[in-house]
């Protein structure tokens, strides 16, 4: 009885939720305040904080920069594991839901493009298949005075 009490506490204290990058990425309501042709760096940085990594490029006169951040999570199951079967489906370190969001800024440091990759994982098991769903939301900025924006969203699915 004894036994099978510790290894009850065992699996419990290895199930849970592995997390890092910028939970922000996960609040629809945050991402859509942010808003191609209005929004400028000073905005993304309180909304998001410091990005993961910028880039620049001069073009002509004028700088353009793009801003990424990301975020990863997995639920761990220990029973997948229990049974080994996790190994080789889930291996280790594998998240199950990723989320990737670019931000490109014109000259004046507004908001020209933004592009938010979401990307489930769900890599099978013994009663059922693998399926890898990634879903893109784009939307970019116009040049000139009409300032208009174009938005499409792509849909890409792995099944097995």
């Amino acid at each position: 009885m004894k036994e099978m009490l510790s290894h009850g506490v065992l699996c419990v204290l290895l199930a849970g939720c592995v997390a890092m990058g910028n939970r922000n990425l996960t609040d629809e309501a945050l991402l859509g305040r942010i808003t191609v042709g209005e929004t400028n760096k000073q905005d993304i940085t309180t909304l998001l904080g410091q990005p993961d990594s910028e880039r620049s490029i001069n073009v002509g006169d004028a700088t353009r920069q793009s801003w990424s951040y990301s975020y990863a999570s997995a639920a761990i199951n220990p029973l997948e594991y229990l049974f080994l079967y996790g190994f080789w489906t889930n291996g280790i370190g594998s998240f199950d839901t990723r989320y990737d969001l670019f931000v490109s800024f014109d000259y004046k440091g507004i908001v020209s493009g933004l592009s938010f990759l979401k990307t489930s994982y769900d890599m099978g098991g013994p009663v059922h298949a693998t399926l890898v769903t990634g879903i893109a939301d784009n939307t970019i900025g116009g040049a000139g005075p009409a300032g208009r924006t174009v938005r499409f969203v792509d849909k890409v699915e792995y099944r097995n």
